[in-house]
Formats: structure tokens, sequence, C-alpha cells
């Protein structure tokens, strides 16, 4: 899911946000008129976390080779694009962690900062194209004092 996310079209705008700024995430998942979709936990849990972690990057650039070699053997991608990817903060609207994902056995643990996720909503609708299809908006979340 991250990498997917990582790799789309995404706008942004305004400022990134520092690593301990609330926010809400909406988001809408298209699918196919051949499936039949709803928004169990897990689903749920895979589309927030998946987008919170696309629109972070990863800073310990001393273990990006390593969790990029892991996360190749998961993903069927090459190395060198999954560490590219983690070190990019181009679209790091929820700030630079330096421990997005971190060894666990002989794959990686991923750590997005979906504790600051404050409110979340996912939709899901039938795509007009047949195929599947996701997009949303991640807003900051101002704290009453």
């Amino acid at each position: 899911m991250w990498l997917a996310i990582h790799h789309a079209n995404a706008e942004t705008t305004g400022q990134s946000a520092t690593p301990e700024t609330p926010f809400a995430v909406f988001l809408t998942l298209g699918y196919p008129h051949t499936r039949s979709v709803g928004a169990d936990p897990e689903l749920v849990k895979a589309l927030i976390d998946g987008t919170v972690a696309a629109f972070q990057a990863h800073g310990n650039q001393a273990s990006a080779a390593e969790m990029a070699t892991r996360l190749a053997v998961a993903t069927g991608q090459p190395a060198g694009l999954i560490a590219q990817a983690l070190l990019d903060n181009k679209h790091a609207v929820l700030g630079i962690t330096d421990r997005l994902v971190y060894p666990h056995g002989t794959g990686v643990q991923w750590n997005p900062a979906d504790h600051l996720c404050m409110a979340g909503q996912v939709l899901c609708r039938q795509a007009p194209d047949d195929a599947w299809m996701l997009s949303g908006e991640i807003h900051a979340v101002e704290q009453e004092h």
C-alpha cells in the first residue's frame, strides 16, 4: 500500500507538518463493479497506515539500505527504488521520522505516525472506470487549548 500511494500522482499544498502535528485522513476507495468491498477494520487500518507512511519520510539514512533490502523481498521491487522512496521527502507533509520502518525478525515493522490521526474516514464506492482507485485528503487538526 505504501509504495503504491508513494508513487501515485499526489498533490501537496501548504507546509509540512512537524512530527507531532495531529491530522485527519479522509479516503475514498473506488473498486471494480465485479467486486464487493466493505470498510472492514483490517482494510481501514491498511489504508490509513499506508497513506500515513506514504506521506512521511524515513529519516535514518544509515538503516535505509537494510530496510529497502528487506522490503524488496516482500514487494518484489528493486531495493534501490525502495530506498529512494523511503528517503524521499518531496511529499512528506506528515514529517520525517527516524523509524518509519525498522527491522523485525527477517522482515520489517512499519511505524507510521498513525497515533496522531485524530479523525479518519474511508468511503468505499464503485469506480466509474471499473478499476481500483484511491483518493483522499490529509488535513492538520488544530488542538483546542
